[in-house]
This record gives C-alpha cells, structure tokens and sequence, in this order.
C-alpha cells in the first residue's frame, strides 16, 4: 500500500478517537520532534503529527500513542527511552504495562520494537536471570535489539497493524525466552 493510502487510512482510524484534534500541529511542535530524532524519522509518523494535534495520549488497543511532549519527555527523561535514544531508537508510544514502543533509525525502513522498561533500565548494562542464572551483557545497539521484541519491519507495517489490531506484544518473559 502507498504512503498516501496508509496516512489517509491512519487519518480516519485517529479521528476516532478522544484527544485527536484534527488540525494541523504547530510548526514549532512539529520542528521540536524532528530536531529530537535528528531530521531521521518516519515520514508517514511526520505526517501523522503535522496533520493532528494529539491533545492527551491515545489508547489504540494495547498500545499508547503519545502527544509530542510526551515524546519529548519519554526519550529525555524516562527508562527505557532515554537510555535507548543515543542508540538510535527513538520512544513513540508505549504498551499498556509500560514497555516502550520505538522506532530505529539505523534502518531505512525504520522497523519498530517493543523495549522492556524493566531490562533496559541500565545503561551501561542488560541484566536477567535465564535459567537460574544470572545472565548479563553490554548495553549496545546489538544487545538491545536482540533483547526487544520486533513488532514489525517497517513503520507502515507497524501502522497497518495499529489500524488492524493485529500487533503481537511479549512479556519480558517472552523477550528473555527469546534472547540468544
């Protein structure tokens, strides 16, 4: 599906709900998100905010989409977003247990993950017991990206699946289970 679809279907999915004012955001807003990712962001999650004003946070299933101060606050000051951005995944939204949703910017097609709050709440370190023993490794991009869960492989994919509720969250069990 083209972007323009996509952003057209994501239009009518966000004017459901509460807390979307669908006007266009102000430009400064708009300039305070790009210069936190660096001029590297989706374009279709660009479009999303120039064209609605997220008032309040807003609960699409399981998954919490932020407003751009949130954003700005997740990725500055909160766990897991602050230790994960200098590593080129940037906070978004979050799940309802608080895990956070994040895209990369290391990789064009910007894939989003699911990153656990309780194991990447160390920056210098990701630590879990595997079974029975404790377990622990750098905090690096690769380890990151191994230790979160892939939601999708792009952020359109990432889209589709918000408008379709058809995303696939892992406990931090899960995510532990998976990690090799």
């Amino acid at each position: 599906m083209q972007n323009e679809e996509l952003n057209k279907k994501l239009n009518d999915f966000l004017k459901e709900f509460e807390g979307v004012s669908c006007e266009k955001a102000p430009e400064e807003s708009v300039d305070r998100l790009s210069e936190l990712f660096g001029g590297k962001m989706p374009g279709l999650l660009l479009d999303m905010y120039k064209e609605h004003v997220l008032t309040a946070e807003i609960e699409c299933g399981e998954i919490v989409l932020y407003d751009i101060d949130r954003i700005v606050e997740e990725n500055n000051d909160y766990v897991p977003g602050a230790n994960v951005h200098p590593l080129g995944l940037y906070t978004f939204a979050s799940e309802l247990d608080g895990d956070a949703i994040c895209f990369d910017i290391n990789d064009p097609a910007f894939p989003v993950y699911q990153c656990s709050h309780s194991l990447l709440e160390d920056e210098e370190e990701i630590y879990f017991s595997k079974d029975g023993e404790m377990k622990s490794f750098p905090f690096t991009y690769e380890n990151v990206i191994r230790i979160s869960h892939r939601l999708a492989d792009s952020f359109e994919e990432f889209v589709e699946k918000l408008i379709n509720d058809d995303i696939e969250l892992y406990s931090v069990l899960d995510m532990i289970r998976e990690f090799e």
